[in-house]
């Protein structure tokens, strides 16, 4: 298959991860996860939202900097709905932030800011 020659042709197009790859927040992405490209202006952006098993909610996990060569791009007219029919759990992306935790420190801060502000 013949890869885009043009970086703006990278967008829009889905590719599989070959290795794991890991965002600035510490999310991690398993080899194998199929993902959508954004851009590729000084490397693949690219991005997947990943849900909950409890609660269902959704979370958009964007990786930037990912190298082609990190990739496979599939083919244009493959069936990506048949890929994307399991959605990917937070659990499988590997992301260590959950809801919890994003609460505890809501309540961390909120309390931080009364007693700076008492």
């Amino acid at each position: 298959m013949n890869e885009p020659r043009l970086k703006r042709d990278w967008e829009g197009r889905y590719v599989r991860l070959l290795r794991e790859v890991k965002n600035y927040g510490g999310d991690v992405v398993p080899a194998g996860a199929v993902m959508l490209v954004k851009r590729n202006y000084g490397g693949l952006d690219i991005s997947r939202i990943a849900y909950c098993e409890c609660c269902g909610v959704g979370t958009k996990i964007v990786v930037r900097k990912v190298s082609e060569e990190d990739v496979e791009l599939l083919p244009k007219d493959t069936d990506i709905s048949a890929l994307l029919t399991t959605p990917m759990t937070i659990r499988e992306a590997g992301m260590k932030r959950t809801i919890s935790d994003l609460e505890r420190t809501i309540m961390e801060l909120m309390s931080t800011r009364q007693s700076l502000n008492a």
